[in-house]
C-alpha cells in the first residue's frame, strides 16, 4: 500500500468531479457554434503559453510545461499581444534614454 498524494485538478466540474474529454468537446461546440467564437480546446494551450510569456516566465519553463522537445514548437504557441508590444516599447525607450510612461 502506498500513500496517495491528493491531486488538485485544474479542470473540474462545479460538483468537484474531473471534467471529461466529452465535457470539453461540448463546451468547445457551444463556444464555437452558439457564441460564434473561433475556438477549439487546443486553443487553451496557446493561451496558456502566451499568458506565461506575458508574465516573463522563462521560455524553457514554458517549453517544459507544454511538453515540447524543441523550442521552435513552443515558439509557435506563444503569440504577440498588445501587452508584450507595450512592454517592448517601454524597454526600448528606457534603453535609448526615454522616460517611463
Amino acid at each position: 500500500h502506498t500513500d496517495l498524494e491528493k491531486i488538485n485538478f485544474i479542470s473540474v466540474k462545479e460538483n468537484g468531479l474531473l471534467s471529461t474529454v466529452e465535457s470539453f468537446k461540448y463546451c468547445a461546440r457551444v463556444i464555437k457554434h452558439e457564441l460564434k467564437i473561433n475556438f477549439n480546446h487546443h486553443s487553451l494551450r496557446h493561451t496558456h503559453a502566451t499568458m506565461l510569456n506575458e508574465n516573463n516566465i522563462n521560455p524553457k519553463a514554458i517549453q517544459s510545461r507544454l511538453g515540447h522537445s524543441r523550442m521552435d514548437m513552443t515558439d509557435k504557441y506563444t503569440h504577440d499581444t498588445d501587452m508584450l508590444n507595450k512592454e517592448a516599447a517601454k524597454a526600448f525607450e528606457k534603453v535609448i534614454g526615454g522616460h517611463d510612461k
